[in-house]
């Protein structure tokens, strides 16, 4: 991640934060594909599907739930020094996931949606829910005197090409994985309310539930494309190996718990 990546609201805030993460073989990336193969995609396969799930889409469920409250008021001045910068590096990787995956679905839904009209519709309401959260993210890295330059990510980070069965798989895990772990840190917490060391973790229960019918919906996308369930053949190493397939790279959702167990222990 270049330097100028992260930028504060005030000249020196840096001083007060962290310098910007280090890219890693997990960090979070941003993507292209073939837009003109998935506007050519035909779904009447199931169709049926894409269709309710659409719907789903469209009712809107977390419109007015990301809204800040009074909790938030100091709650960064509490951290200890090794907790804030774990805790930043957790809201930074996330903000870059959340943002990766908003630049993607936006950019699907306007190649699209002359030819794919469905298609685009759902890549459209997921580009919402993705900007969503990588705001309120980046909102609570502001509590730190810290905020991503998403407009510089965006002119600035490099984009990886994979082709749409790739993204299929890699965002279909993904999507699920945040499920999981969004949930579980709820649950967690929920029983553990002591070890809640930021308000942010009150959202996550229905933050979850977009995650949630983002894994469902290119769920329902593979099914409507059978040939993109039968070709899954290149290994996966988790922890030495060099990774040949692209669903490794979305095991960023997890590298906190992977490889900040300081953190994982405050969580769990």
């Amino acid at each position: 991640m270049s330097r100028t990546t992260i930028e504060s609201k005030v000249k020196n805030s840096l001083n007060r934060g962290k310098a910007p993460a280090k890219e890693t073989i997990l960090s979070p990336r941003f993507y292209t594909t073939d837009f003109e193969a998935m506007e050519n995609m035909d779904l009447s396969i199931n169709e049926e599907e894409l269709e309710a799930i659409c719907e789903e889409f469209r009712k809107d469920y977390n419109r007015h739930h990301f809204v800040r409250n009074s909790e938030f008021e100091g709650a960064a001045d509490k951290l200890d020094p090794e907790t804030r910068e774990l805790f930043v590096d957790f809201l930074e990787g996330s903000c870059t996931s959340e943002f990766s995956g908003f630049l993607l679905y936006k950019e699907l839904s306007k190649r699209i949606k002359d030819k794919n009209p469905l298609l685009a519709e759902c890549f459209a309401h997921m580009a919402r829910d993705e900007a969503r959260h990588a705001g309120f993210l980046n909102k609570s890295m502001s509590d730190f005197g810290l905020q991503l330059d998403l407009g510089f990510l965006t002119a600035n980070k490099d984009y990886t090409y994979f082709p749409p069965r790739s993204i299929f798989y890699a965002t279909y895990l993904s999507e699920k994985i945040g499920y999981w772990r969004y949930i579980a840190i709820y649950r967690h917490l929920e029983k553990n309310p002591d070890s809640k060391i930021f308000p942010l973790f009150n959202y996550f229960e229905n933050w979850c539930q977009d995650e949630n019918r983002h894994g469902d919906f290119f769920d329902a996308l593979m099914k409507a494309q059978p040939r993109t369930v039968k070709s899954l053949s290149k290994k996966i190493t988790i922890g030495g190996s060099t990774f040949t397939h692209p669903l490794f790279d979305y095991f960023h959702r997890f590298r906190y718990f992977l490889n900040n167990l300081p953190l994982t222990s405050k969580l769990w």
